[in-house]
């Protein structure tokens, strides 16, 4: 069963769907391109020095996917707080990111905290616009797969990215499947996750930077080809 919960705070391959100009509906399962996609070398991730989050297979761990087609996932070390940066991708105000997570705790420790954070096309810095935390409460909590719904607050920005910060106790399990950016004003049946008539956009194309000074014009160099 799929819980849906609105947070105080993606899949078969990564896709960009159109909808209107500046309006993008961004997918993205672990499927592939996970390493070119997600770092823990840029962001605020890379001042943490933390372990990195690990791609895992439904396969070796007797979890049921949240769906069919799914078969992979990102988890964060065993025992340690993780963190990770994803990929760039367009960023809107008022737009809505749904994180598809698994999570069977141990104690209200072990919790999710997303990071929202959006680059100035000017000056090409990057600053965090919110924070959102998926914590196992009230206690006792549910083992199960959860829906973490957040907002993109500040301005519209042409790009940006989110972070991802969990850890928890040794024996608990916190799993991210899935994530999608839904626009302001899309219906979410035109931003599923899993549709069998899709073509994939290649992953590389949104090969995270190396470092902060190539955030700022990453996307316009890459919307060339």
């Amino acid at each position: 069963m799929l819980y849906k919960i609105n947070s105080v705070f993606i899949f078969l391959f990564l896709y960009l769907v159109p909808f209107t100009t500046g309006e993008t509906c961004v997918r993205y399962t672990f499927e592939q391109g996970f390493d070119e996609l997600f770092s823990d070398k840029f962001g605020f991730c890379a001042s943490l020095n933390l372990p990195p989050w690990e791609l895992g297979q439904y396969r070796t761990l007797g979890i049921p996917a949240p769906n069919a087609q799914s078969t992979s996932f990102m988890a964060p070390q065993p025992g340690n707080e993780s963190c990770t940066s994803s990929f760039l991708f367009p960023m809107q105000r008022g737009a809505t990111i749904e994180v598809t997570l698994y999570l069977d705790p141990v104690n209200i420790l072990d919790e999710f905290t997303f990071i929202v954070a959006q680059i100035d096309p000017r000056s090409g810095i990057a600053w965090l616009s919110g924070a959102y935390s998926f914590s196992p409460f009230p206690w006792p909590f549910p083992s199960g797969w959860y829906t973490s719904s957040f907002p993109v607050p500040g301005i519209n920005t042409p790009e940006g990215f989110l972070m991802v910060w969990a850890g928890g106790s040794l024996n608990a399990t916190l799993l991210i499947d899935s994530f999608r950016v839904i626009p302001p004003g899309m219906d979410e049946s035109f931003c599923r996750l899993y549709e069998g008539n899709m073509s994939p956009l290649p992953a590389l194309k949104y090969k995270v930077p190396e470092t902060i000074p190539k955030l700022k014009s990453f996307l316009k160099i890459n919307d060339k080809s």
